[in-house]
């Protein structure tokens, strides 16, 4: 399964709709190429600090499985929010176990659209404009 390569422009022409009850799904691309549901599992927002965790689900539009699934969590600190990427595991069917992605280019790939999947909902949610920062794990 490949998740088709998003241009910049790609990257800021992003659409953010409510799917449901804390959960949201972020389109990229005119039309779309790919796209994360993101599912905020705990959010803590006390001005001017944001706390988060939250479920990302990236897929090719119009084909959710198979997908990959991503934990992340975010803190923002001034105007920006910094988001952390600590798997990326690929699902290829309901019934399927998790396999974990090793680290490399589609890690990589995978986690950037995750990330600002995370940091759309989270500015269009919260009614905040923030940059947005991707870091990943320290693998020990």
């Amino acid at each position: 399964m490949e998740i088709p390569e998003l241009s910049e422009v790609d990257f800021e022409n992003v659409s953010l709709s409510a799917s449901g009850p804390a959960e949201y799904t972020v389109k990229f691309g005119t039309p779309c190429k790919a796209a994360a549901d993101v599912r905020v599992d705990s959010l803590m927002f006390t001005w001017p600090r944001i706390f988060a965790k939250a479920l990302v689900v990236v897929y090719r539009c119009g084909d959710f499985w198979p997908h990959y699934d991503v934990k992340t969590k975010a803190l923002s600190v001034g105007r920006s929010l910094y988001v952390l990427v600590n798997s990326v595991a690929r699902h290829r069917s309901q019934d399927a176990e998790l396999v974990p992605l090793e680290r490399g280019l589609q890690w990589n790939y995978i986690a950037k659209i995750a990330s600002a999947a995370l940091c759309k909902t989270l500015s269009d949610v919260l009614h905040l404009e923030m940059r947005c920062k991707s870091y990943v794990s320290a693998e020990f």
